[in-house]
């Protein structure tokens, strides 16, 4: 198992920001935080006549700490940038990066950090803003995070909300009233299995009590993306800049990130790589047929959705003839049991 301090890692980071990309020399690295030392600033290349830079690093006495501080701002940012029309600060690595920060397939990460949002934070109501992200690289579903903690204020209040893309498309699997966050520090803990079947847990607790704020858990979930080639962590000010009206100026403070590594193959992912059963068509959208001379192995066959779930099957298998045609849309597994224990899974595209 490694255990990786970004606060003290000798490597090279990149801070990519609305208008201008640094990277972070490491022999500039401080002792506390991703940023370089106090003659580091951000270079723009829009005018910021009336704010100035974007980031600064600073001694928090509250959480005895320094910490990160992203500087955001509304109209100015925009000023002769008008062909911007997002906003993006963030800290992110990226193929350049030593491979035991990016997520890979069979392996357990967990990412640890604390942030805090300022106790007069504004949510956009036209577009979310995402604070982390754990996104793809490579691959045809790269374009949405993976999962998001993203901020949205609605009519009667403002969320933080965890979103999931299990391809192309993203639902919330848990929200909370983002009151409960502001003005305080507060600690996140992330872990994920990345696979076609993987896990994924995260807690969000309060530092001034220990009180749990958010948190969720599941076993089996699909964690990757099609031909990706890492997953990366992202974390920042994400909001979009089309009415400057809906937000203000903003400050979003980040402190101790911490990445901790293992190899763990789940049963689900290691059987994925048997070759000895073929399905095709595979995408399908009407039947699927089931080949294979280890057939008569198994005693049961059984299909699960992306979050592990069994589907039940309006037509039962028969003749090695699989009818999906009343599935919706999405990616499952063909399940293959031997005295009551996973042999070999398939994954299936329905489309």
């Amino acid at each position: 198992m490694k255990k990786f301090n970004l606060c003290i890692l000798s490597c090279v980071f990149t801070l990519q920001f609305t208008y201008s990309q640094i990277t972070v020399n490491p022999s500039k690295i401080s002792t506390s935080i991703l940023v370089a030392d106090k003659d580091f600033e951000a270079k723009n290349e829009c005018s910021q006549e009336n704010f100035g830079g974007h980031f600064k690093e600073f001694f928090d006495e509250e959480i005895n700490s320094p910490v990160f501080q992203f500087e955001t701002h509304n109209a100015s940012d925009n000023y002769k940038c008008e062909n911007f029309k997002k906003y993006l600060h963030k800290i992110k690595f990226d193929a350049e990066s030593p491979e035991s920060l990016l997520g890979t397939a069979g392996e357990t990460v967990t990412y640890t950090w604390k942030f805090k949002l300022d106790e007069k934070f504004l949510a956009s109501t036209k577009k979310a803003m995402d604070i982390h992200q754990l996104k793809a690289v490579g691959g045809s579903e790269e374009e949405l995070p993976l999962f998001t903690l993203t901020t949205i204020r609605g009519k009667k209040s403002s969320q933080l909300e965890l979103r999931y893309a299990e391809m192309d498309k993203q639902i919330t699997l848990k929200s909370i009233d983002l009151a409960l966050l502001k003005g305080q520090w507060v600690e996140v803990s992330e872990t994920v299995t990345y696979g076609e079947i993987g896990a994924y847990t995260i807690t969000i607790k309060s530092m001034n009590d220990d009180k749990i704020l958010l948190d969720f858990s599941k076993d089996a979930i699909r964690t990757w993306k099609t031909d990706a080639e890492f997953i990366r962590p992202k974390w920042g000010l994400y909001r979009d800049l089309k009415d400057v009206n809906d937000i203000r100026n903003e400050t979003i403070r980040f402190a101790n990130f911490n990445i901790k590594e293992s190899k763990t193959l789940s049963i689900f992912q290691a059987s994925l790589n048997n070759d000895d059963i073929k399905v095709f068509p595979n995408p399908a959208s009407d039947k699927v047929t089931i080949q294979g001379s280890t057939l008569e192995n198994y005693d049961d066959i059984i299909l699960h959705d992306s979050f592990g779930r069994e589907v039940l099957l309006k037509k039962p298998i028969l003749n090695n003839s699989l009818d999906v045609s009343s599935l919706k849309n999405g990616i499952y597994f063909i399940v293959f049991k031997k005295d009551k224990e996973i042999k070999v899974v398939k994954k299936l595209l329905k489309f």
